[in-house]
């Protein structure tokens, strides 16, 4: 029993770890593309056709799914330590 645990545990840990950096890493790639949009600049008229057509394409600009993802990892995170804490007071 105790190497089911552990190796639920170290799943679990890998899973919400390789979100968080899969999240981190977006959220810094799209500061960047947004930084480098600015500094080559094209003035306020590029803008408002980048923000058009990334509305016409369908993508929006925040990160509500992100978020949302992380509320994911973090009830499954909480699940695993609430199983482990159940199975171990057994």
């Amino acid at each position: 029993m105790p190497y089911n645990v552990i190796t639920l545990t170290c799943t679990v840990l890998a899973l919400y770890f390789g979100s968080l950096l899969n999240v981190l890493r977006r959220r810094i790639g799209e500061e960047e593309r947004y930084l480098k949009s600015k500094a080559m600049g094209g003035g306020r008229l590029m803008q408002l056709l980048s923000k058009f057509s990334s509305k016409f394409k369908g993508k929006t600009g925040d990160s509500t799914s992100s978020g949302l993802r992380l509320h994911k990892v973090l009830l499954v995170v909480f699940l695993a330590v609430a199983l482990h804490y159940y199975l171990s007071s057994k």
